[in-house]
């Protein structure tokens, strides 16, 4: 569809591009916030599919921590 594409001919569509070859690598996320504002929280129920009632007893985490599984 011309409507899809900009002035240069490019794709303006939102998604995946199929075409696209994709790296192997994972990618990185971020998470950000103040402190005590559920950072690993959110983490251990996204990532590691800990139940969200069981986050209340998650003890502080004092430094950056990086998950390399």
């Amino acid at each position: 569809m011309d409507s899809d594409l900009d002035d240069d001919g490019d794709d303006l569509r939102y998604g995946i591009d199929e075409e696209y070859d994709y790296p192997d690598s994972r990618p990185t996320v971020i998470l950000m916030g103040h402190k005590r504002s559920g950072k690993t929280s959110i983490r251990k129920v996204v990532f590691q599919k800990m139940s969200p009632n069981e986050t209340m007893f998650v003890e502080s985490t004092a430094r950056i921590t990086r998950d390399s599984e």
